[in-house]
């Protein structure tokens, strides 16, 4: 006979709360003649597979009555550094497993830094991990503040060392700001922990009126951008009489405008 059919009703009622597994050689769960005569039927014949039973398949291979006896667990490793750890494959339900379980750092970042020890088990250890790495000064104070370096390894780079850097400027990036007489430069600097536009436009002064001595110097004095007879400060108040019947003319002094048949100051 095939298979091993639970007759009691107490074990019937037990094994109605077991999962089923069709081909196991037990007759349990939800499995029935019509469902898994494999396993149900009394008359069924078991035929071998031919698959070893040290194959985790869930399946009597060899028909006799037991499922996968021949596996053999191997050994397995998971986890690195302090972490590492051991365990073994395993067969259950016909599911091969692994039950290998890493430890945990005993550093969350690597403090221990000559110990030999992988202890925030990274696959670093020691001096190759970053976390290790020692600085070396080579400018005591902090010299070059513009260069992304922690210079004096005090922890602070660049601007942000404010007892080395603050005040101090870029030469390599300069800056220019205003026009005309208000023309100025200046340069990137450190202020405050962060970068800054050191230039300031220098004051404006009077350009005008016409006649004047500003008007003929060349020089944009009311830094408006515009220089001497090009400013209207500079330019004569405009008589648009003068252009008579010409509306053409008037029209095209912005001083002027045509109105009523006559040439008129705006």
């Amino acid at each position: 006979m095939r298979n091993q059919v639970i007759c009691s009703a107490a074990a019937a009622k037990l094994t109605a709360r077991l999962p089923a597994s069709c081909g196991d050689a037990l007759c349990e769960g939800a499995e029935t003649i019509s469902n898994c005569a494999i396993d149900c039927d009394p008359n069924a014949v078991c035929t071998p597979t031919g698959t070893p039973e040290s194959i985790c398949n869930g399946v009597d291979d060899n028909c006799n009555f037991q499922i996968d006896e021949d596996y053999v667990e191997q050994p397995t490793s998971c986890g690195v550094g302090v972490c590492a750890a051991t365990g073994n494959t395993t067969c259950s339900g016909g599911v091969e497993g692994d039950n290998c379980t890493p430890g945990d750092p005993t550093e969350p970042t690597e403090v221990s830094c000559n110990d030999g020890l992988d202890n925030d088990c990274d696959g670093l250890t020691d001096a190759n991990d970053p976390d290790c790495a020692v600085c070396v000064p080579d400018e005591t104070p902090e010299a070059s503040c513009f260069d992304g370096n922690d210079n004096d390894c005090d922890t602070l780079t660049d601007c942000s060392d404010l007892a080395d850097c603050d005040g101090v400027a870029d030469p390599a990036r300069p800056t220019t700001c205003g026009v005309g007489a208000c023309a100025s430069t200046g340069n990137i600097a450190c202020s405050g922990g962060g970068e800054v536009d050191t230039c300031t436009p220098g004051a404006p002064g009077v350009e005008g009126p016409a006649g004047d001595a500003s008007c003929n110097d060349g020089i944009d004095n009311d830094c408006d951008g515009d220089t001497d007879g090009n400013d209207a400060d500079c330019q004569a108040a405009v008589n648009c009489s003068q252009y008579g019947a010409d509306k053409n003319a008037c029209r095209n002094d912005p001083a002027c405008q045509w109105k009523k048949n006559a040439c008129v100051n705006r």
